[in-house]
């Protein structure tokens, strides 16, 4: 009901409505219901949206974060997982929960370097930005008619993002964000629309246009002397980011890592 009574307040905002109107015909005129022998039901991407456990019907519907303290060409070596947690509920939850958790958790490492005005400085393992984005796309744009979850893995010297389909757009199998950039094509068209809608604490949009978060991803990670992020694409997209942790350990200082 939080995310049902967020999203009425938000979208009767947006279409500056002077009337009152019930739960119902907001979710209807947004999209979210149909009548049905005159009663209301949820289309798959209300159901995916607004259910409370939408794995009752998709079982796919969430995401699985693991780690492993080894580097991801790693194979053999695996051994047991240092985390493995799931984020499910209604898709606005899954995202806010995993910001919350990247937010509050150490999971990444922040590396300690001089600072030019003097003292020392945190830079970040990975651009929250580069991470969020990343986790947002693959809620957003996934196929859920698989049943497969995302799986977000954290590696010694990456993270990578797997999410259920190809890419919608004409693209290599194999590509950078460095060469390619991506236009907007949507397979989820009402979830992107509502989660535009919908506003995260800051006030802003849950999700940006696809292709101004993907060039975001690029430039944050350029900033911090990371390779763009990495897509590989066929029946499963996965980005991978590369945190380059040996050079940055060899450049700061073993000490420097948290």
């Amino acid at each position: 009901m939080g995310v049902v009574e967020e999203f009425k307040k938000a979208f009767l905002e947006t279409r500056d409505s002077q009337y009152d109107y019930t739960t119902e015909e907001v979710l209807f005129q947004a999209g979210a219901l149909i009548k049905e022998n005159g009663k209301y039901a949820f289309t798959n991407a209300g159901y995916l949206f607004f259910v409370s456990n939408p794995r009752r019907r998709f079982g796919g519907a969430f995401v699985r974060l693991l780690r492993y303290d080894v580097a991801a060409e790693d194979l053999k070596n695996y051994g047991a997982t240092t985390l493995d947690k799931d984020f499910d509920g209604a898709l606005p939850n899954i995202i806010r929960n995993l910001r919350i958790f990247f937010n509050d958790s150490a999971i990444f490492r922040a590396f300690s370097k001089r600072n030019h005005s003097g003292g020392f400085i945190d830079e970040p393992e990975y651009p929250f930005i580069a991470i969020d984005e990343a986790l947002v796309n693959a809620v957003v744009h996934r196929d859920y008619g698989v049943s497969n979850p995302i799986r977000c893995t954290v590696y010694r010297d990456s993270l990578a993002v797997r999410s259920p389909g190809s890419i919608p757009q004409q693209v290599p199998d194999s590509f950078s964000l460095h060469e390619t950039s991506l236009d907007s094509v949507l397979r989820n068209p009402k979830i992107v629309e509502w989660m535009r809608i919908m506003k995260d604490e800051q006030g802003t949009a849950f999700v940006r246009a696809l292709s101004e978060g993907t060039r975001r991803m690029r430039e944050e990670m350029e900033q911090l002397g990371l390779p763009a992020p990495h897509y590989q694409t066929n029946s499963h997209t996965t980005v991978t980011l590369q945190n380059q942790i040996d050079e940055r350990l060899e450049r700061y200082g073993a000490e420097c890592c948290q």
